[in-house]
């Protein structure tokens, strides 16, 4: 089957928020196929600027391409995974557009690419969602929500974040991102489901029905006991624990007036979200700082767009 006739599922959230074991989940399940996380549309098409003419250019945006997938092989997902990589190349370099060049990495660079369903996982994915459905208008879209006071202590843990203002931006900007787009584009809503990441661990098998339902396949008959065998991926139990559970790290990563700061930081989105949340005040100060990291990131980013590196 052409990958253009296959069905895209793409998983997206602020990270360390499940996203990575929703992708396992897939991984285990037999009707799926599963893309490692090669940040397409932020290192290539949000940089294609940077590159120049796609035409004049391609060779020089395949062996980027396939250098990327190189240095991700310490991910354990590339041990599900074997391509030929001079056809890679070659079906790179035949690709017409940005867009081929996806679906051909969405083909090959895959843990079973016979499956008709094929699974991305980049979290930050939710920057581009117009893209995706302008792209590729039948796609569904798993949005993974967690809490966001975890969401910045297992930042800390990764060592992500210089600060605290930094690190509730990671969480409060891809939020904000995500809830825009569904509001505005109720067309696509029926394409989204939205899933919290404290509910695949306390209603499991409830949630997990939601999603391949959501998505059309079975809920295979030893799913749930080959969730037991997953390994961890958070940021303080690697290799300490297995299976699906949660990691509860916020009190005790943070110092009392740190808590407070990201409290206040969070809150809105924590409440608008049904998240328990006592709301904490700031002080001008705090704001003022983290109004000036949320303009820093932006502009960064844009800068990055244009192929400018700081």
């Amino acid at each position: 089957m052409k990958i253009s006739n296959k069905k895209l599922i793409f998983i997206v959230g602020s990270g360390r928020s499940g996203t990575t074991l929703l992708r396992n989940i897939f991984i285990l399940h037999p009707e799926t196929g599963v893309v490692p996380e090669l940040k397409f549309f932020s290192m290539f098409w949000n940089q294609r600027k940077k590159y120049g003419s796609f035409v004049a250019n391609k060779e020089k945006i395949a062996i980027r391409l396939i250098r990327i997938i190189q240095a991700k092989a310490t991910d354990p997902l590339h041990k599900e995974i074997s391509y030929d990589e001079d056809k890679l190349k070659k079906d790179l370099l035949a690709s017409n557009s940005y867009k081929e060049m996806m679906l051909v990495l969405g083909q090959t660079v895959n843990t079973d690419p016979e499956k008709e369903i094929i699974v991305f996982k980049t979290p930050s994915d939710v920057y581009h969602l117009a893209k995706i459905f302008e792209w590729f208008p039948d796609a569904l879209v798993i949005n993974v929500l967690r809490d966001g006071r975890e969401v910045c202590a297992s930042a800390r843990g990764r060592g992500w974040g210089k600060n605290i203002f930094d690190l509730a931006l990671k969480w409060n900007e891809p939020v904000e991102v995500f809830d825009i787009f569904y509001k505005r584009n109720k067309k696509h809503q029926k394409q989204i489901l939205n899933l919290k990441f404290e509910n695949l661990i306390n209603k499991t098998e409830e949630t997990l029905t939601e999603i391949f339902e959501f998505v059309g396949v079975s809920f295979p008959d030893d799913m749930l006991q080959k969730l037991k065998t997953l390994s961890s991926n958070s940021s303080f139990d690697r290799d300490k624990k297995s299976g699906i559970y949660e990691s509860k790290n916020f009190d005790r990563v943070f110092n009392d007036n740190e808590k407070k700061t990201l409290k206040g930081l969070l809150y809105k989105n924590l409440l608008n979200h049904s998240y328990d949340a006592n709301k904490e005040g700031l002080g001008i100060g705090e704001r003022m700082i983290y109004l000036y990291h949320r303009q820093r990131k932006r502009f960064i980013r844009c800068l990055n767009n244009l192929g400018i590196n700081i």
